[in-house]
């Protein structure tokens, strides 16, 4: 009896404390949804007294405004004052870097208005600011270079869809960046260097870029599979010792049987065949 009686109060704390810590358990944290739901019984008077009141909670809140509505003459201005501030601090008044703080102004833009060229021209803006800042100050930091190196990438990435003109001032301004991170060490220089091959743009003349033009080169590539063609009946096979993104190009464009195997020779399809035979008597045959 004593047991049973036992048994049933500790069976009776047990379930107490789990209510209580089912009661402490902090409540989900609210989202998009929740908000959305309340700002459904707001009239219009409503609405605006809660836009005025962010609007004077903060600045960046006051820069996204603005740049959504066009209120401002450059509407980088403020996310590149935010960048210069973390990105070259006043060392003089012991002040510091952040690359988080930095980036986050590319970010907030990019929720503001989110045009590829603001996005490139702000992305440009932090390699200039960086590289210059380190190269100024001598300020020698692993992280801050890989932050570095990673928004040349996206930099590179974004200015690549760009219009003509506007990539060919875009790029020349990466170029000068990629040229001092060489002064830097820790590969900062090299990585540009490969980040800038890998986008078709490796070659200069006269100090500016000069774009690979992708399609001429993959013509060349397929008239020259033509040279070491060799019958593997029924089909021609031909030896891939070619730029591998040229040979992967074919591929996707259904030429060549896909170059990522063992093999030391690519498989031309029909159509493949035919075309790198005329492309071959285009340019080779007199």
């Amino acid at each position: 009896m004593y047991g049973l009686a036992t048994w049933g109060m500790n069976w009776f704390l047990w379930v107490e404390s789990r209510t209580q810590m089912a009661k402490l358990q902090p409540k989900s944290r609210p989202t998009w949804a929740d908000v959305k739901r309340n700002l459904a019984g707001f009239d219009r008077a409503a609405l605006l007294s809660l836009v005025q009141d962010l609007y004077a909670a903060h600045k960046d809140d006051q820069a996204f405004l603005h740049s959504r509505f066009g209120l401002c003459e450059d509407a980088l201005e403020p996310y590149k004052k935010t960048m210069d501030r973390w990105l070259w601090p006043n060392v003089s008044r012991r002040q510091e870097t952040s690359v988080a703080k930095a980036k986050q102004a590319v970010s907030d833009y990019k929720k503001a208005l989110g045009d590829a060229e603001g996005l490139a021209e702000l992305m440009v803006f932090y390699c200039e600011r960086a590289a210059g800042f380190s190269r100024d100050v001598s300020h020698d930091d692993a992280a801050y270079f890989d932050a570095l190196v990673r928004m040349f990438e996206q930099a590179l990435k974004t200015t690549t869809t760009l219009t003509a003109n506007v990539r060919s001032r875009l790029l020349a301004r990466l170029d000068r960046v990629r040229s001092m991170s060489h002064e830097f060490g820790y590969g900062v220089g090299d990585d540009m260097d490969v980040l800038l091959s890998e986008f078709g743009l490796g070659f200069r003349h006269k100090g500016c870029f000069m774009e690979i033009d992708k399609e001429r080169v993959d013509e060349m590539v397929l008239a020259l599979l033509y040279l070491t063609t060799f019958k593997d009946k029924p089909n021609w096979r031909a030896w891939k010792g070619h730029n591998w993104d040229s040979l992967d190009r074919l591929h996707q464009r259904g030429y060549i049987s896909d170059p990522a195997t063992k093999a030391k020779s690519v498989l031309l399809t029909e159509k493949g065949g035919k075309r790198s035979q005329v492309l071959f008597e285009k340019h080779f045959m007199k």
